[in-house]
């Protein structure tokens, strides 16, 4: 049985979350349009970005970053598609999040 597009797109967010914490970035807070709200933790993530429309999650680059923002825009609503748009400028952020894509595209109909 398919997942509500809410489900999935906590599945997604979830994955995205952990995968870039593996790699070494943390949460450092969530644009929510309206304030930046700090987050450390992936609860915190899920209630600052699943309480609004859009969001755009900004991790910590650490590893020598020089103040460059990591940030992946999430659109809900769009279901396979919530993971929008990211910035960085750091090619191993940009693998990680593409590998995360490319998890939904041979997990979509599971998600």
């Amino acid at each position: 049985m398919k997942r509500s597009q809410e489900s999935t797109e906590k599945k997604i967010v979830r994955r995205l979350v952990r995968d870039l914490k593996k790699a070494g970035y943390l949460s450092e807070c969530v644009w929510d349009g309206g304030e930046y709200v700090k987050t450390r933790t992936e609860a915190e993530v899920f209630s600052a970005v699943f309480a609004v429309d859009t969001a755009t999650i900004h991790f910590d680059a650490g590893k020598g970053a020089n103040g460059r923002s990591h940030g992946v825009f999430i659109v809900n609503g769009n279901g396979f598609d919530c993971l929008s748009d990211w910035h960085c400028g750091d090619e191993e952020f940009s693998k990680v999040v593409d590998s995360v894509c490319d998890w939904i595209t041979s997990h979509e109909y599971y998600l």
